[in-house]
């Protein structure tokens, strides 16, 4: 249900940065991570050893928005919903991307997001 709660999140969020900000809207993309894959846990298993083996890595965030910002090459954001944490793997690559000089956001509400993007746009 949570993980239903938060692509509903994350689909709303989508919408409003792809209406607020045209000229950005093919620069915020989503990880396939958060997939739902169909068929029994065999077939699934295939899925996303497919998936894997064509550059899906378990951990990444929601979204990535392909702006560099007040000295970040880009920012990475994980929806979540009240109640649901980050992985290891999740946390993992946090550290990862941000030794790397990208911005890295938890957002759990669509407030969170708007202020998220509002000031890291107009930063």
């Amino acid at each position: 249900m949570n993980k239903q709660r938060e692509a509903i999140l994350q689909k709303n969020c989508v919408r409003w940065f792809r209406f607020q900000f045209p000229k950005y809207k093919m620069l915020l993309v989503s990880s396939v991570n958060g997939a739902m894959l169909q068929g029994t846990p065999e077939q699934r298993a295939k899925s996303w050893k497919r998936l894997e083996s064509e550059g899906a890595v378990p951990g990444v965030s929601d979204l990535f928005l392909f702006v560099a910002r007040a000295g970040f090459h880009g920012l990475c954001i994980e929806m979540k919903v009240e109640g649901n944490t980050q992985s290891p793997k999740q946390k993992e690559f946090e550290a990862l991307v941000t030794a790397q000089n990208y911005k890295y956001v938890v957002c759990k509400s669509f407030d969170e997001f708007e202020k998220t993007i509002l000031d890291y746009v107009n930063s």
